[in-house]
């Protein structure tokens, strides 16, 4: 038996040695050197009553490290689990939150190495108590590199005069307490490493937690799937080589394969699969998939010229990719049935606001009386175009903040397909995300409510409503026509014809449609190819190519057509 571990024992000055701890957060304690347990049972008698935020009780489990018989019965008596007894030889694959300690004296040194191989193995914290020359006399080279390494970690160490003048025994010796925080290092992915260097293009991917790069970005993404994809296969098969070698229970020779009811101590689970290599692949893919898909279609880059019609149908098919790999072709695949689909999407887009702004509400003439003006449509009487002012009921604000109102969260989306609408009848490609989100941001922090918009002003009051100002008399002359047409309110030849080539009956429609219009019927025929939108030029709208600088494409081998994001192919 070594007694340098008896001799060296003095009762430690707990509460200083604990100052500052919070111990609301602590459960696995090791004790090196635990004496009597006083460290531990004061830790624990301050955790009784302790709960987490789902009720359960947080105690301390407390493991100690004890080379003196006569104490381990009294350690075993408190309820602490005695798990070896000499500190130097002491080893565990175990994590711990807190190291404690009050090392003998004598070789405070060895023991402090000890323990910091411990720390850096699974971070935590460690608060220990040595002998002050330990620290102020490094005369060894234990000494000298136990210094070394406290500096390289940041340690916080306190000085203690007549820290155990009081006690059982007794000593004039000054004490040196070692207070350090390590967080639990990150561990390295055998797997993950081993495909970064059999594929070179990973070397050019940038690390998980960082925004893909603007070029390229859809390919960018397609390199971090497969490079997961394969990471997840590869943790999967190497799962299931060791499952046999990881089970609750040894089994015999003579053992019946058919009545083996052992099972694995650590068990790998995949949403959605059952306990079987091929589920757990064919699930994991799925799910990853979907994550993928969800990123390329969230992603402004993609999305940022779809009204919101077309991202809750792309939202809609989520489900519905997640069992089609995400590859280049994929993406051009879904890019090609979006601009099939984001003719009428555009159109449903416009008519939808055009209807708010006009037939919706038309029907309170205390709130509305100014914002359409009637005229004799094609063959009806209830035809009508938007002034250049209008007022809407709208509950843009929010009273939920302390701060006082703020837009509601729906106002964002609702103002961002405004801007699109007219971004579109507009032929302009620019993003107009950021526009409408700065917009709405600065509304907050000043309180006030009166934004412009590129194409138009709006105003939000407490009542309920938003006054709306638009900028451009020739794009809502271009917007009236656009509804008036779709609602077949004007004669077919409208735009196509001169006004002297019309019979009366489209003659007099078209007089009273620019009856205190902003703009002549000669202009709309000179400028048809501005003012006149057709099935073609929404075509030509959806597939439009934004500036270099704003639309990035996808940059793959010659061998490959080139693909275009935000619906074109």
């Amino acid at each position: 038996m070594n007694t340098t571990f008896i001799e060296d024992f003095y009762p430690t000055p707990t509460k200083v040695m604990l100052a500052g701890l919070d111990l609301n957060f602590i459960e696995d304690v090791l004790d090196l050197g635990a004496g009597r347990g006083v460290i531990g049972q004061y830790i624990v008698d301050r955790k009784e009553g302790c709960r987490n935020r789902y009720g359960r009780e947080r105690l301390a489990r407390v493991d100690v490290v004890e080379i003196n018989p006569d104490f381990h019965n009294v350690l075993r008596a408190k309820g602490f689990r005695l798990v070896h007894d000499d500190i130097l030889s002491f080893d565990t694959f175990k994590v711990y939150h807190l190291i404690i300690a009050n090392f003998p004296f004598s070789i405070g040194a060895e023991c402090l190495q000890r323990a910091l191989a411990l720390l850096e193995r699974s971070g935590g914290h460690l608060r220990c108590l040595v002998n002050a020359e330990t620290i102020t006399n490094p005369f060894t080279n234990v000494r000298k590199a136990v210094v070394r390494r406290l500096e390289e970690l940041g340690a916080k160490i306190e000085y203690l005069t007549g820290a155990f003048v009081a006690g059982d025994r007794p000593t004039q010796v000054d004490a040196a307490l070692i207070k350090l925080h390590l967080k639990r290092p990150a561990a390295p992915s055998i797997i993950l490493d081993s495909l970064s260097r059999a594929e070179s293009h990973s070397e050019n991917l940038p690390p998980p937690d960082t925004q893909i790069v603007e070029a390229d970005f859809a390919s960018a993404m397609v390199a971090r799937f497969n490079l997961e994809a394969r990471a997840g296969i590869r943790l999967i098969d190497e799962y299931n080589a060791l499952r046999p070698h990881i089970l609750d229970r040894i089994k015999k020779e003579d053992d019946d394969d058919r009545h083996d009811y052992s099972k694995p101590l650590i068990k790998l689970e995949v949403e959605g699969a059952s306990d079987y290599r091929p589920d757990h692949v064919n699930a994991y893919l799925a799910g990853l998939r979907e994550k993928y898909w969800g990123l390329l279609i969230h992603d402004p880059r993609f999305h940022r010229l779809y009204t919101s019609n077309i991202l809750s149908e792309l939202d809609a098919k989520l489900k519905e990719l997640r069992h089609y790999d995400f590859t280049v072709f994929n993406i051009g695949e879904l890019i090609r049935e979006m601009r099939g689909k984001i003719v009428e999407g555009i159109e449903s887009s416009i008519l939808a606001l055009f209807d708010e702004m006009t037939r919706k509400f038309t029907w309170d003439e205390s709130i509305h009386n100014g914002n359409v003006h009637y005229f004799n449509g094609w063959k009806t009487n209830k035809a009508y175009k938007i002034n250049k002012k209008i007022i809407l009921p709208m509950n843009g604000l929010s009273s939920w903040s302390f701060s006082g109102p703020k837009l509601d969260y729906d106002i964002h989306r609702k103002l961002a397909d405004m801007v699109k609408v007219f971004n579109y009848l507009s032929d302009d490609r620019t993003d107009v995300g950021l526009l409408v989100s700065n917009a709405c941001a600065l509304a907050d922090n000043t309180r006030d409510f009166d934004m412009d918009l590129r194409y138009f002003r709006v105003k939000f009051f407490k009542k309920g409503t938003a006054h709306i100002w638009f900028l451009d008399e020739h794009l809502l002359a271009k917007f009236n026509i656009f509804g008036s047409q779709r609602k077949n309110w004007l004669p077919p030849a409208y735009g196509k014809r001169s006004r002297e080539q019309m019979n009366q009956e489209e003659g007099e429609a078209v007089d009273s449609f620019h009856k205190d219009f902003p703009i002549t019927y000669d202009e709309v025929v000179n400028r048809a190819n501005f003012f006149i939108v057709e099935h073609t030029g929404l075509l030509q709208l959806a597939a439009g190519e934004p500036e270099q600088t704003q639309q990035p494409v996808i940059d793959h081998a010659p061998s490959e057509p080139q693909l275009q994001l935000y619906g074109t192919a």
